[in-house]
């Protein structure tokens, strides 16, 4: 083959190469990926396309946001909407708020790390909801400046700091910070008054301060259902009622008193008496602070109230029903045992009742357990070991009461409602020598 034909052959190969080669390149397809930030559509929103095709990309942002830019992967190959498919590409489409109010809140003193609520609402009552509302952690700054978006509008606008961390509902709490534009906690504005227009960015600034009571004790009770009756509330000492409270209940499912104590160390319980007639009967509710089921009363004074500031006293209401029997599991702890001496088991009844009473000897044992049903009322649960068999209590012998390991009078009795099973379990107390 002479040089010529050489030349010829290589020639149309390499035609035939190229000719491939420029076919599979056209037929290549690559993917595009479109990611969105913020609000709005991007239109297509991906696909695969040929290899080297120019892809115009339509960006349509939802009302009150605006496209700001592409980013992504390959977000700076976007030119003028524009991207040409030389490869797989991902890109985001990026759309800011139109930010439209800008609001300052200034502290009265600092609440690093806690909650806040920004709300604009069509009322101040608290009871709707919020119609927009705005939350997150104050910073170290006694200053929160937030700025975002709200349609317009004429609203009331007020910022709440949740000092205790149980969340907002219907409203501000004592101790947390508090603040209204146009106004005050005890004196909001007559009328909605923070006004946001389509023009602009509207500018509030917001001045707090702490919600202290008119006294420095609050007690709130809340009830299941809504009562008519007296509403008696007791705050006592040393078996003295100190502060005697009593709150006419007209169809309202709320307690609620503030009032100023002397500084110290209290008991503090309610009664709802329906018939007026100050003793704790069926169907009426009673609650008393620091006990959750009417068996288990607290062993000391437990209401303290500070020399400075207030305490707010939550006192959970329980129905009452003293229309069957309760189940009664004792169990007396001895020192040591009293073979033979007498016992007296007694559930004096508190509210004029018939005492219940049962004796016995005691046996070999450091421990007595008794189980008895009785009708489901108000006692004070007691047991005496008569060690010198005269009768009454004195030196040598032993008692015990219920919710009391200092053999004295506990403060509180034992409530015990129907149907309930208890089990209770006290040490007997030694009168010494």
């Amino acid at each position: 083959m002479n040089q010529r034909k050489i030349l010829t052959v290589l020639s149309c190969f390499l035609l035939f190469v190229l000719l491939v080669g420029c076919n599979f390149q056209k037929n290549q397809k690559y993917t595009l990926t479109v990611d969105v930030e913020g609000q709005g559509t991007v239109l297509p929103n991906g696909g695969q396309y040929s290899s080297g095709e120019k892809v115009t990309l339509e960006v349509t942002p939802d009302d009150n946001w605006t496209f700001d830019h592409w980013g992504g992967t390959d977000g700076d190959q976007v030119v003028e909407n524009q991207i040409i498919m030389n490869g797989n590409k991902t890109i985001t489409a990026v759309f800011t708020h139109n930010d439209n109010v800008s609001i300052e809140l200034n502290l009265s003193e600092t609440a690093q790390g806690k909650t806040y609520y920004i709300i604009f609402d069509d009322d101040l009552d608290y009871g709707n909801g919020y119609l927009h509302k705005l939350d997150d952690a104050v910073g170290d700054s006694l200053t929160i400046t937030d700025t975002t978006y709200f349609s317009e509008g004429t609203y009331y606008l007020y910022a709440i700091i949740d000092m205790d961390g149980d969340g907002i509902q219907n409203e501000a709490e004592w101790g947390d910070h508090y603040a209204v534009y146009g106004g005050t906690y005890n004196a909001p504005p007559d009328s909605p008054n923070a006004t946001i227009s389509g023009e602009g960015t509207a500018s509030f600034e917001l001045n707090s301060e702490v919600l202290i009571p008119s006294g420095n004790v609050v007690i709130n009770a809340s009830l299941p259902e809504a009562v008519e009756g007296t509403c008696w509330i007791i705050i006592a000492h040393e078996g003295v009622n100190e502060k005697e409270f009593d709150v006419d209940l007209n169809n309202t499912d709320k307690v609620e008193l503030i009032e100023t104590m002397e500084p110290g160390t209290y008991i503090a319980y309610i009664l709802i008496d329906k018939n007026s007639n100050m003793m704790i009967d069926t169907g009426e509710y009673v609650g008393f602070y620091g006990s959750t089921d009417l068996v288990e009363f607290p062993e000391d004074y437990n209401a303290k109230i500070p020399e400075n500031g207030f305490v707010v006293l939550d006192i959970p209401m329980l129905y009452v029903d003293f229309s069957g029997e309760a189940q009664m599991n004792t169990t007396w702890n001895l020192s040591e045992p009293a073979p033979g001496a007498n016992y007296k088991l007694t559930y004096a009844n508190q509210q004029g009742g018939e005492d219940i009473t049962r004796t016995g000897v005691c046996p070999d044992s450091a421990t007595l357990e008794f189980s008895e049903t009785i009708p489901a009322n108000l006692y004070v649960v007691s047991l005496l070991i008569d060690c010198n068999d005269n009768g009454y209590t004195d030196t040598g012998d032993y008692i015990g009461y219920y919710n009391s390991d200092s053999g004295r009078w506990p403060i509180f009795p034992s409530l015990f409602m129907t149907g309930n099973t208890y089990n209770l379990s006290t040490n007997l107390v030694f009168q010494g020598e």
